[in-house]
């Protein structure tokens, strides 16, 4: 099947934007763990650096 008679064909419209949607919402998705993937290592990295701070401080005072 050719993809301009799926979007032609009024009876496969909602199958065809139904695709849509599923890609978007993996899309999405996929953004959503990319950035809580994100924010969990610059939480661990600052927290490794804020302990080095701490020691550092620590050991000046």
């Amino acid at each position: 099947m050719d993809h301009k008679q799926i979007i032609s064909r009024d009876s496969d419209c909602p199958t065809f934007k139904s695709y849509v949607y599923w890609q978007n919402n993996m899309l999405h998705r996929r953004i959503l763990l990319l950035f809580w993937f994100s924010v969990i290592l610059e939480l661990r990295l600052n927290i490794i650096l804020h302990r080095k701070t701490l020691e550092c401080f620590w050991k000046f005072s």
